[in-house]
C-alpha cells in the first residue's frame, strides 16, 4: 500500500468510500472450510437440512445459559434468523432486542414487527428524535476505531447503560456470506466493480484520485491461496472487515457473531451453481425452518415475506420508485427503505444535524488537507436544495469529528 498522507490512499479512500482501505481489521474470517463443487451432487432438501444442522449448531455453540441476551433487530434477514435460535435455546422473557432508524421505513417498522412477535423486550431508538451531539459523536468515532463514517450508529452511550453487561448477537457477514456478488471477469473488472459499487460520495468528488487509480491500489491475493473469486476477495477484505465490521461491531460490548463461525462460512461459499445468486438457498432455508418469524415481511421483499411473488415484490419496488420520482409531487415522503436517517433533508430541516455537519466540515477545510474542495458551495448548493450533497457533508464532518476524537492524518 501507497504510505498514508494528504495526497495518499489513506485520505483519498476516505473521502470517495467513507472508510479507510489502508487500516488493518483486528477481526478475521476463516475460510479454511470453503471448498467448491462439494455439495454439487448432494439433494436440496439435504442441503437443507445440513444448512439447519450447521447454522442452529453456530448459535447454540454460542449461547450461554444465565446471560441477558440482546438482538439488534432490523428489516433484513440475518439478526432475525439469530433470533428464531436463540428463541429455540431459550424463553423470550430472557432475550431484549432493540431497533434503530426512522419511524416509517421498514428497518425500524418491521424490526419492530418481529420483536412483538417474538415476544421479546424491546427498546427502540427512533433516530428523527434523537438528538446527535459532538461529545456522543466523539465518543462513537472512538468507538468505531476512527475508521467510517459517523452518524449512521444508535446512541451508543445508551445502549452501553442498557446492554453493556448483555451478549450481544450480531448478523455481521450474513448478507455477504449468501448472497453472491455480480461476478466478474478478472482482478481488474472486480476491483473497478468494487470501487464502482461501494462509493459513498456520490454527488460530487471530494477525492483526488480517480476511481480508476483507486481501484488500481486495492490488494487482492493470488488466485492460488485461495478459492475465493476476486469479487468475493474484495467484498470480504474491505467492505466487511474494514467498513461493516467497524459500523455494527463498536467497542464496548460483548459480541456474539455465528455467521463466522468457520462451518457455516464454509457452507455457503461452497453452495454449487446460482445457490448464493440474490441469496436464493438462504431464502428457502429461511422460510421453511423458521417459517414463524419470516412470515413478516423483510426489507428485501419491499416489506411482504420472503414467500411473496415476485409480481407481488416487482409492483412494490415499483410503486416506491415512481412514488420518489420527479414525476410525482408527493416524492418528498418518506422512503420505506431509508438506512437510519433521511439525511438530505434532516441536514436542511433539524439544527443539531445542520449546526455539527457546517461546522465540523468547515473546521476540516481550515485543516488545509482537502485539493480543490469548495466546502461553502457544497454546503449552500445543499441547503438551497439545488442538490443532494449529504453525503459529500457527512464524510467531511465524520473526517474531522475522527481527528478531534485524536486520530492522526
Amino acid at each position: 500500500m501507497e504510505k498514508a498522507g494528504l495526497s495518499g490512499i489513506h485520505l483519498n479512500s476516505f473521502l470517495k468510500l467513507g472508510f479507510f482501505v489502508d487500516w488493518e481489521p483486528d477481526l478475521s474470517i476463516d475460510f479454511s472450510r470453503v471448498d467448491p463443487g462439494s455439495w454439487c451432487r448432494v439433494p436440496e432438501a439435504e442441503l437443507l437440512r445440513r444448512c439447519a444442522e450447521l447454522w442452529r449448531g453456530a448459535v447454540v455453540r454460542r449461547f450461554e445459559a444465565g446471560r441477558r441476551h440482546c438482538v439488534p433487530l432490523s428489516g433484513g434477514l440475518d439478526s432475525r434468523a439469530i433470533l428464531a435460535v436463540l428463541l429455540e435455546c431459550t424463553e423470550a422473557r430472557s432475550i431484549d432486542t432493540c431497533t434503530f432508524g426512522t419511524p416509517g421505513t421498514y428497518d425500524f417498522d418491521l424490526g419492530t414487527r418481529v420483536a412483538r412477535a417474538a415476544g421479546t423486550r424491546h427498546v427502540t431508538y427512533p433516530l428523527n428524535e434523537t438528538k446527535y451531539r459532538l461529545d456522543e459523536l466523539v465518543d462513537a468515532s472512538r468507538r468505531i476505531r476512527h475508521q467510517t463514517v459517523l452518524f449512521h450508529h444508535p446512541p451508543l452511550r445508551d445502549m452501553a447503560e442498557r446492554f453493556g453487561e448483555h451478549v450481544i448477537w450480531s448478523g455481521f457477514l450474513g448478507d455477504k456470506l449468501t448472497v453472491a456478488p455480480q461476478p466478474c471477469r478478472g482482478p481488474e473488472q472486480a476491483r473497478t466493480s468494487f470501487v464502482r459499487h461501494n462509493t459513498y460520495v456520490k454527488s460530487t468528488s471530494l477525492s483526488s484520485w480517480s476511481d480508476a487509480r483507486l481501484a488500481g491500489a486495492l490488494e487482492l491475493p493470488g488466485v492460488e491461496t485461495t478459492p475465493l473469486a476476486p469479487a468475493d476477495q474484495l467484498g470480504f477484505r474491505y467492505r466487511q472487515l474494514k467498513f461493516i465490521a467497524p459500523h455494527v461491531l463498536p467497542q464496548g460490548f460483548e459480541y456474539r457473531l455465528p455467521f463466522l463461525d468457520p462451518a457455516v462460512v464454509g457452507f455457503f461459499l461452497s453452495l454449487p451453481g446460482n445457490g448464493r445468486q440474490g441469496g436464493r438457498f438462504y431464502r428457502k432455508f429461511l422460510s421453511r425452518t423458521f417459517p414463524g418469524l419470516f412470515s413478516i415481511g423483510t426489507k428485501s421483499n419491499e416489506g411482504l415475506p420472503l414467500g411473496a411473488s415476485g409480481i407481488r415484490v416487482g409492483e412494490r419496488r415499483m410503486r416506491r420508485r415512481l412514488a420518489r420520482s420527479r414525476i410525482f409531487a408527493w416524492r418528498d415522503r418518506l422512503d420505506p427503505m431509508t438506512n437510519y436517517v433521511d439525511f438530505g433533508r434532516a441536514i436542511r430541516e433539524r439544527e443539531d444535524l445542520r449546526s455539527l455537519i457546517k461546522s465540523n466540515a468547515m473546521d476540516l477545510e481550515k485543516r488545509g488537507c482537502l485539493e480543490g474542495v469548495d466546502v461553502a458551495g457544497l454546503w449552500t448548493r445543499h441547503q438551497r436544495g439545488d442538490a443532494d450533497h449529504s453525503d459529500a457533508l457527512i464524510v467531511l464532518a465524520s473526517l474531522e469529528i475522527h481527528m478531534k476524537a485524536g486520530m492522526a492524518l
